[in-house]
């Protein structure tokens, strides 16, 4: 759905439209509530360096509001597997750095999305 109805934007800013499917148009009306709730572990890094919540539970967008229009994936700051401590220092101050250098990434896993709300991480009815 992503590639249907986001392309060259960020999903978190994306209305529906009038011809968009019911599916699309419930997801994008659920998306403020459920969205704060969603979080990802880093894989790939395909999902928005700033915009996604890997990172604590707020988007580093919040801290770094210059980056608002920011469409980077987090893969653009690796480099031989591992985090590129220089591109990361080029945007980050030295205490953001060094908390993101504590997360491993594995190049050859999807990013993992989750719900916080549950212990196992699995979306259900009662803890939404």
């Amino acid at each position: 759905m992503r590639a249907s109805y986001c392309t060259g934007k960020l999903p978190h800013i994306v209305t529906h439209k009038p011809h968009d499917s019911p599916t699309w148009k419930r997801m994008i009306i659920g998306r403020d509530t459920t969205g704060q709730q969603i979080r990802s572990w880093v894989g790939k890094g395909d999902l928005f360096f700033w915009h996604d919540f890997w990172f604590g539970d707020d988007p580093l967008v919040n801290s770094f509001l210059t980056f608002s229009n920011s469409m980077i994936k987090a893969h653009f700051f690796f480099h031989d597997n591992e985090w590129d401590v220089n591109k990361l220092r080029a945007v980050l101050p030295t205490n953001f750095v060094n908390e993101i250098l504590k997360i491993p990434i594995s190049c050859t896993q999807e990013d993992v999305a989750y719900w916080a709300l549950t212990l196992n991480g699995d979306f259900s009815t009662k803890s939404a």
